[in-house]
């Protein structure tokens, strides 16, 4: 995998990741609903898993700009 395609995924992974928190965190807490427990667990323990996603996209981001020779801010 070449370093711009590493950074593709990065950045797709990163906001992927962000945009399912987001969802997670409305389907947590805007649209509870007694008879959707399920989707309400759900949606708590995908909010445990996705920044751990959202950190490991941001890793492979840096790794990726170093191996092209761009500065990472």
């Amino acid at each position: 995998m070449t370093p711009e395609q590493r950074l593709d995924l990065a950045h797709t992974l990163m906001l992927t990741s962000f945009v399912a928190f987001l969802f997670a965190t409305m389907g947590a807490y805007f649209w509870v609903s007694d008879e959707h427990l399920v989707v309400q667990a759900f949606s708590h323990l995908a909010m445990l898993l996705l920044p751990v996603v959202f950190k490991i996209a941001y890793v492979l981001r840096l790794h990726a700009l170093k191996s092209l020779g761009l500065a990472a801010h």
